[in-house]
């Protein structure tokens, strides 16, 4: 799954770009629906003539749009912070990155970036964010528990 993610991240620009395609075949999509009318039957009005609802058609359309437009600026702000981060790297980082030849620890600083971009997009979604990754410390649980406890007390 981090992989994916990874590699979802690193493929950002060829996303928007398809989305930005799926919405211009949204929008033309409402020029290629069927307008005329046909004959429709039922028990109570029997055989009747029956016409499409533009105002439908054009809602549908409408909000399919919309949902395809929230889509792309979800990713263009993801694009934004994660071209952000890579340039906060050094080249060689960015160049391992893209090339897939990165080191453990560039791709679990890499992976912790994603999920901090990924959590302030739920922000601004008002979405609930995923749960944060949980690392367990090496040592004695008893001991931890009682740092803590200093901390708070």
């Amino acid at each position: 799954m981090e992989e994916y993610e990874l590699e979802k991240y690193l493929q950002l620009e060829k996303t928007i770009k398809a989305l930005e395609a799926l919405l211009e075949h949204t929008r033309k999509e409402i020029f290629q629906q069927n307008l005329t009318t046909h004959t429709a039957c039922s028990e109570d009005r029997g055989l009747y003539v029956e016409a499409p609802r533009v105002e439908k058609i054009v809602l549908d359309n409408i909000t399919a749009c919309e949902l395809v437009l929230n889509r792309i600026e979800r990713y263009k702000v993801r694009l934004k912070y994660f071209r952000m981060y890579l340039y906060e790297l050094s080249l060689k980082d960015r160049q391992a990155l893209y090339n897939g030849s990165y080191s453990d620890e560039l791709k679990e600083r890499t992976l912790d970036e994603i999920r901090e971009i990924e959590t302030a997009i739920c922000f601004i979604a008002g979405v609930q964010p995923p749960d944060e990754k949980v690392v367990l410390s090496e040592g004695d649980l008893f001991d931890t528990i009682e740092a803590m406890a200093g901390v708070f007390l």
